[in-house]
């Protein structure tokens, strides 16, 4: 197979080449003795079916996939002589010419590439800013919230009651007047006391529960909360 690459522009190269006849018709036999592998035809065993049986069953859809692989080889082939790799193309290649003889196939097709370009007078643009820093204190702090958010949990082995900061999974049902509202249900919440997730004199009122015991919490929700209605 004959392959020639130029470059049409910083953006585009054109694949040329010629795949003969002989290499359609060998892919056609390789394609055509794995198809008998695998079918089943009336008078041959499953995985038996010679090669000459296949192409006269499906001749056509051969030649077509035949010539698909050959088609991609030469464009891979191509890619390769530009110097390019798979992630430098862009989008599908475009066909200048596919003209079918009894020689072979004569084929032109034009490959979009990620076009080249430097990067300069860019740091004029960039504004002058000073540069953050934090203290070694500020970092282990930092460091301690990160490890304590990540930290995995355990569930305690005896039964006791709950208490500030540990971490709780509940359920959960609010109503106002009596009736439920939207977005006021959930279970299996994890919930940290504590950690005023929660609109104010909600978690306090969780310390003191005991597993699987249930209670009323009566809160005020505040002037600012997000729904007016509430």
């Amino acid at each position: 197979m004959k392959v020639t690459v130029n470059k049409v522009d910083e953006a585009n190269v054109l694949v040329s080449g010629t795949i003969e006849q002989g290499v359609v018709e060998a892919n056609i036999e390789r394609l055509a003795v794995q198809a008998g592998k695998e079918m089943k035809v009336d008078g041959f065993r499953k995985g038996k079916v010679p090669p000459h049986v296949v192409k006269k069953l499906h001749g056509d859809k051969l030649i077509q996939d035949a010539e698909a692989d050959a088609l991609r080889d030469l464009i891979d082939t191509g890619i390769k002589e530009a110097g390019l790799n798979a992630a430098d193309v862009l989008g599908q290649p475009t066909f200048k010419k596919y003209d079918k003889t009894d020689s072979g196939i004569e084929v032109e097709v034009e490959i979009s590439t990620r076009p080249e370009f430097k990067a300069e007078g860019y740091m004029d643009v960039v504004p002058a800013f000073d540069k953050p820093t934090a203290s070694d204190e500020e970092v282990d702090a930092k460091l301690t919230e990160i490890a304590a958010q990540q930290a995995p949990f355990e569930k305690i082995k005896r039964k006791r009651m709950v208490k500030d900061g540990d971490m709780t999974l509940i359920d959960f049902e609010g109503f106002v007047d009596g009736v439920a509202f939207d977005g006021g249900k959930a279970e299996k919440f994890n919930l940290k006391i504590g950690s005023n997730q929660f609109i104010p004199g909600f978690e306090e009122q969780i310390i003191g529960m005991k597993y699987e015991e249930e209670k009323t919490v009566t809160v005020t929700f505040p002037a600012e909360y997000q729904s007016a209605d509430l």
